[in-house]
């Protein structure tokens, strides 16, 4: 069995993939790296930690058995392939409004302060991608939303 960085954790911990749905995750960690293809990327570990979780696409209350669960993600800052610079700055429009809950937010790659992030709670969108050539399944998040009242979303006091 092959592993990446982004699934280990979710093997070391017998973390299995969650459920399909709309979450409010928190940002734990958030960092400018460089991959392997010597592009900039944006890091994210993102997680929650309550017994239940709500899936906000359907309003279904489903069991945390994973407690703890982390999910990784990672926005490209510089075009590769076919993705171009306005698809990246649209994305990363995306991540930044969701952040601070307000879509006058948005913030020039250059302007980016990971530590800002770290702490942040976002709404996600939580996919599946299936096991494929000897990687284990893992969940993928697949679009950030900003959290509005209609979530009946209370932020916790730290």
């Amino acid at each position: 069995m092959k592993f990446d960085i982004d699934s280990l954790a979710d093997v070391l911990l017998e973390t299995p993939p969650i459920q399909e749905g709309t979450y409010i995750f928190q940002i734990r960690k958030a960092e400018i790296k460089m991959n392997k293809s010597n592009k900039h990327m944006l890091n994210l570990t993102l997680g929650f930690q309550d017994d239940e979780l709500i899936d906000h696409s359907t309003q279904e209350v489903i069991s945390n058995k994973a407690h703890n669960a982390t999910v990784f993600d990672s926005i490209l800052l510089e075009p590769t392939g076919g993705l171009t610079q306005d698809m990246i700055n649209n994305k990363l429009a995306r991540f930044v409004d969701a952040v601070y809950r307000d879509k006058t937010a948005h913030k020039e790659i250059n302007e980016l302060v990971t530590e800002d992030y770290e702490g942040k709670f976002v709404k996600c969108v939580l996919k599946h991608e299936p096991e494929k050539d000897g990687y284990p399944a893992k969940n993928r998040i697949n679009g950030y939303y900003m959290i509005t009242d209609s979530d009946e979303f209370n932020e916790p006091v730290c």
